[in-house]
């Protein structure tokens, strides 16, 4: 599987230095923040380009799967209060639609190549 991330050691790391899947979605519509059609952005200062490229996407699953995640029991508002944060790991889902996401992933993903000085606008809703 492709683990295109850099992370220094902490949560996303196993003992090894080996960095772990760690797919997920930004926007948790249980918490009820923000708009419910949030974006966000990112400003490459360098070439984001062929293997350097560190950001990864799964295209159009804010449309086709996004439903699917916040309806699972890990998606819910007790758990992400819980969590801490506003996001939705795909480790954390039910194991068959976790099954899924990361046969998803794995068949589908594409890493985005993006010049230096562009700006990535994406839905907050969408697996990366």
């Amino acid at each position: 599987m492709d683990l295109p991330f850099y992370l220094p050691e902490g949560d996303f790391t196993t003992k090894k230095g080996e960095v772990k899947f760690w797919a997920h979605v930004d926007q948790n519509i249980h918490l009820k923040k923000g708009s419910p059609n949030s974006w966000q952005g990112i400003l490459y200062v360098s070439d984001s380009c062929g293997d350097n490229s560190a950001t990864v996407v799964l295209p159009q699953s804010h449309k086709k799967i996004y439903d699917e995640i916040v309806s699972d029991p890990a998606a819910d508002l007790k758990n992400a209060k819980r969590g801490g944060g506003h996001g939705i790991e795909i480790l954390k889902l039910e194991p068959i639609l976790r099954d899924k996401m990361i046969g998803l992933w794995m068949k589908h993903s594409r890493r985005i190549q993006v010049p230096a000085g562009a700006l990535l606008l994406y839905n907050s809703k969408l697996t990366h």
